[in-house]
């Protein structure tokens, strides 16, 4: 069997993915960042570059599942859901490919047809309908309990800091969760091994939705 892969824009998302993985039960699956895929970088410029290549490697065979996972950004600001979509789908249309009418019961991810290759799923962060990234969907996935008390406490820090200095249009959501996961045990774990802890409720609409479009994709 060709191997199993999911296109992500960086290491977050890797290690994220790997830890949904691991909790519904899913093995075998390739996350890899552009980087590791022979791109210059990461993040969303290099999966562009990347994806027409990633193409080519589809049509030789080397996969029998393929992903691109992404963020959807801000519309105004440095892409937003519409755009991002569109940006990919100016790369796959051209290639062949066609995208299928969503899934009722896998409202997360979009699935691309073609006459001769196989499937190409996408999926875009938060919901794969808003604006924002992989943070907003933990933001609204943290469990109850003690870690949304220290959720709510990491929202007033961050509101009450004498100097910001990070991107408030984008990286709010962000702080925000990376202030929550310094405070875990051990401090600063990443959020795959957060959700594998319990520090996010993987019940939750949004990351529920998101584990059913894995499941779907690569069981």
């Amino acid at each position: 069997m060709t191997r199993r892969a999911l296109l992500v824009e960086g290491y977050t998302d890797t290690l994220f993915v790997k830890g949904v993985l691991s909790v519904i039960g899913v093995p075998g699956v390739s996350i890899t960042p552009p980087k590791e895929m022979g791109a210059n970088g990461n993040g969303i410029s290099n999966v562009m570059r990347l994806l027409p290549a990633m193409l080519a490697k589809i049509q030789s065979g080397d996969f029998d599942r393929f992903g691109i996972l992404v963020d959807a950004d801000y519309a105004g600001v440095n892409g937003g859901f519409v755009q991002r979509r569109q940006e990919i789908e100016n790369i796959l249309i051209p290639a062949g490919y066609a995208r299928t009418p969503n899934d009722p019961l896998c409202p997360f991810g979009s699935r691309y047809t073609h006459a001769a290759q196989i499937h190409i799923h996408l999926g875009i962060f938060p919901a794969h309908a808003s604006d924002g990234m992989l943070e907003d969907l933990l933001a609204q996935s943290v469990s109850n309990g003690h870690h949304s008390i220290l959720q709510t406490y990491a929202q007033t820090c961050i509101a009450g800091l004498p100097s910001i200095l990070f991107n408030q249009a984008l990286h709010a959501k962000k702080a925000e969760i990376q202030t929550l996961l310094a405070w875990q045990a051990p401090p600063g774990i990443d959020c795959g091994i957060a959700t594998k802890n319990g520090v996010f409720d993987t019940t939750k609409p949004h990351f529920s939705n998101f584990s059913k479009w894995l499941l779907k994709v690569y069981s």
